[in-house]
């Protein structure tokens, strides 16, 4: 099978509108224009302030964007692959099943329904992200803004930063676990967030989206096995669960919530709670469980500064 070579030409305001390629490839450079493109099994290459506008790419066909280069209204369909390196940009991306992409430029407005996602080192950066399904990594430096995970996978390690991010029932996310990675202003709703050594997490909040009428839906959870929490917030029967060298600080917990250590020690309170590193010992319980007692009975726990809680105790 022999390959064709379409070259849009560099010239001011050159189009090429409308072509379907089949085992070819194209490359688009400076005042190059392509539109309504549908790679299938081939590549397409855009450099030097060339554009792409409304292109397909499907069946192991391939984008690579750099060097100043623009693609806009990209699909991304059956293994197909994206490549954005320092200096590229694409904006209003698609992935379904089996496609994957590498970014160590910009991508904006991406929408994902299967697939995989590596942002990668300083120069990478993800903006406004819907996740549907497949795995999105933000690692290695790289940064990524306002992120929904309705489905699927996020995970944020190696000095990377996340800002903004909702997750939701189904899906999972891990900050940590390989040198230093923050994330901030998160908010967990029925999904399972995962903290490890390294992580850090700036303003949490963890609720559930159970239906109090049908009682159906999912606990927002988090599992810090490691890290920092700082400035979390729990409603609902959302719950926290520190292990050995995790660290909370600045905790709010509120209605029927419920924290736990992992030495089996329980922690749970009515509307209102206060706890800043505080230790709850090996089968230490605060409080009451909820269904022991009538609503009109409930009040407002308090627990103090630097508190640990013995073995055994009963508060």
């Amino acid at each position: 099978m022999s390959y064709t070579r379409y070259d849009v030409p560099n010239e001011s305001e050159s189009v090429l509108s409308g072509l379907s390629l089949y085992y070819d490839s194209m490359y688009i450079g400076s005042g190059g224009t392509a539109e309504d493109t549908t790679m299938d099994y081939s590549y397409m290459y855009v450099s030097d302030g060339g554009r792409a506008e409304k292109t397909t790419v499907k069946n192991a066909g391939g984008l690579s964007v750099f060097d100043g280069g623009t693609a806009k209204t990209v699909v991304l369909d059956n293994y197909a692959s994206a490549y954005v390196a320092s200096g590229g940009l694409i904006s209003d991306l698609e992935m379904s099943l089996y496609a994957s992409a590498t970014c160590y430029g910009e991508i904006s407005d991406l929408v994902m329904s299967g697939g995989s996602m590596d942002v990668v080192s300083s120069g990478g950066k993800l903006t406004d992200a819907l996740v549907n399904g497949g795995e999105l990594r933000v690692t290695s430096s790289a940064s990524a803004i306002g992120v929904t995970v309705n489905a699927g996978f996020l995970g944020v390690t190696y000095d990377a930063n996340l800002n903004s991010a909702t997750i939701h029932s189904g899906a999972s996310m891990n900050v940590g676990g390989g040198l230093n990675a923050t994330a901030s202003n998160v908010v967990v709703s029925g999904g399972q967030l995962n903290l490890y050594s390294g992580g850090a997490i700036d303003k949490l909040e963890v609720m559930d989206n159970i239906d109090p009428e049908t009682w159906s839906g999912t606990v927002g959870k988090v599992t810090a096995y490691g890290g920092t929490l700082d400035h979390t917030s729990v409603t609902g029967y959302g719950s926290v669960t520190l292990s050995s060298g995790a660290v909370a600080n600045n905790t709010v917990l509120s209605r029927t919530d419920e924290l736990r250590s992992v030495y089996g020690g329980e922690f749970f309170v009515y509307y209102g709670a206060i706890a800043n590193n505080t230790v709850i010992g090996e089968n230490a319980k605060v409080g009451v469980l909820p269904e022991s007692v009538t609503p009109d009975s409930f009040g407002i726990s308090v627990v103090g500064d630097n508190l640990t809680v013995g073995a055994g105790a009963t508060v």
